[in-house]
């Protein structure tokens, strides 16, 4: 029996699992207690971390896996949140704060390298890269390495600075066609190679754990980092979305549709975006940013006495209650969930949420509800876009983790709203993917297919309420008006 480990840095903590090779789960854990900070400038677009808090954590969260399970991996992945931009001088040290992937500031960055070279790299870690040398040219002078979050967990873990094709395309550095660094993109950026670390297949050795870290740890010194892979492509092969066409959705601080296809052209393009999968397929990525953190400022604002007495593991159920209790279309409260603008399907850095449609009399149910409806609504925009491109999908699959939770009444919204089938499998999602995917790397399984044929199994579908239909659909006109509506106003405010 072969054991495998796999930890996800997210934005707000790092999840972890440690299983069997039959996909069985011995210990899961996440780390730490309370939200790892976060600095924001939200007029500015502004998004970055410490990324030595993504390490600290991630030791943190390996070490009680350990210990919960009474077991060492023979093989650990790491994955982590997509798009960031951590600049590490020639001593291997940050020279500042992590730029991470909700961080809108690249506009004429982005517009400058889609003219150029015709390629859409949206607001992804080439645009960030370049920003630094277009502002902090004293920073970008002492930069020797990038890396992606993954890349600097893995990296401190080990010892050994290595990167992926997988996070090249995330960086928008990659040739799909040519499975090569994309030239294009370097000559007309100016960026030079050498700042890129060693490029190792996805589920190649990406190190091993120094006696320091095992020490720390409890994980035996030499065991193998054997996948690295962006949170999104870790979610997929948690949810079995490794053939052509599969779909699937995942809830985190933002929002995914992603399809897996094998067409290796990039098409990106309206905030749709094409990304290397850690197999021979791509996925087709559609994000909502404020899916998550949508629910989190309902916590904030709209129960704030809830929050003053209770934990969040229990003021979320409370906003579900009242959200079950709200009628389907929310009375005409419309949430746009635009807190830090958006990226699919819109593409727009100025637009900002809004709730809309209130009376002195509507009650605190409507307004919670307005809220997963307007997350919901986000993502039938994306499943309206993708089908424009002929990316049609009949069913989805997910893991019951956050918004997506088994207690939460978003999980029948969404059904609603796209109108398509939901198959839930039972498992915590990206640390449970990349842990496959290690798996795969140490020839437990012969492929991605595999691992997933052997561990991920339906639990439940939830199928799409058709008395709910009319109602949604004239909530979700109403939703795409106001966007339009709103989206000039913003960015003529963000000029002043």
């Amino acid at each position: 029996m072969t054991i495998l480990a796999g930890i996800d840095a997210g934005t707000t903590r790092v999840k972890g699992v440690i299983i069997k090779d039959d996909g069985a789960i011995l210990a899961e854990v996440t780390t730490p207690d309370n939200d790892i900070p976060k600095y924001v400038d939200s007029e500015k677009a502004y998004s970055e971390q410490n990324p030595d808090d993504w390490v600290d954590a991630a030791k943190q969260n390996l070490a009680a896996l350990v210990q919960k399970s009474g077991k060492k991996p023979d093989a650990t992945g790491v994955s982590g949140q997509m798009h960031g931009l951590v600049a590490l001088d020639k001593h291997g040290k940050p020279l500042r704060r992590a730029i991470i992937w909700d961080d809108r500031r690249t506009d004429a960055e982005s517009k400058h390298i889609q003219e150029a070279t015709g390629k859409d790299v949206g607001h992804f870690t080439v645009a960030k890269l370049l920003w630094v040398k277009n502002n902090e040219p004293e920073v970008f002078g002492k930069i020797d390495k990038i890396m992606l979050p993954e890349d600097y967990v893995a990296y401190k873990l080990t010892g050994e600075m290595t990167t992926t094709p997988q996070g090249l395309s995330q960086m928008r550095l990659w040739d799909f066609k040519k499975h090569c660094l994309d030239t294009r993109v370097f000559d007309a950026t100016g960026i030079p190679r050498f700042m890129i670390p060693q490029v190792i297949t996805n589920t190649g050795v990406h190190g091993r754990i120094t006696r320091e870290v095992a020490s720390q740890t409890g994980l035996s010194e030499g065991t193998p980092i054997h996948a690295k892979a962006g949170d999104q492509e870790s979610a997929a092969i948690s949810n079995g979305a490794v053939r052509k066409k599969d779909a699937y959705v995942n809830s985190g601080t933002s929002g995914i549709i992603g399809i897996i296809t094998e067409d290796m052209q990039d098409k990106s393009g309206r905030g749709i975006y094409w990304m290397g999968h850690l197999n021979e397929t791509a996925i087709i990525l559609a994000c909502t940013l404020a899916c998550g953190a949508s629910y989190k400022w309902a916590r904030d604002n709209l129960f704030p006495d809830a929050k003053e007495k209770l934990t969040d593991d229990l003021v979320y159920p409370v906003i579900n209650i009242f959200a079950g209790r709200a009628p389907a279309g929310s009375g005409g409260v419309i949430w746009l969930p635009y807190l830090k603008g958006e990226r699919s399907p819109r593409d727009d850095s100025t637009i900002r949420a809004a709730l809309i449609g209130m009376g002195e009399k509507t009650p605190r149910d409507y307004l919670a509800r307005a809220v997963l409806e307007g997350v919901a609504h986000s993502f039938r925009h994306c499943q309206q876009v993708l089908a424009q491109q002929g990316n049609r999908f009949e069913k989805v699959r997910a893991s019951m983790t956050g918004l997506l939770s088994e207690t939460s009444p978003f999980i029948h919204i969404l059904a609603d709203d796209l109108q398509v089938p939901i198959e839930f499998v039972s498992n915590p999602g990206g640390c449970y993917g990349v842990a496959l995917a290690a798996g795969v790397g140490v020839q437990v399984y012969s492929s991605l297919e595999e691992s997933c044929d052997r561990t991920i199994k339906p639990l439940a579908v939830v199928a799409p309420r058709q008395e709910n239909l009319e109602a949604l659909t004239r909530s979700y006109k109403r939703f795409v008006e106001m966007g339009d509506v709103l989206s000039p106003i913003f960015a003529k405010n963000a000029e002043k």
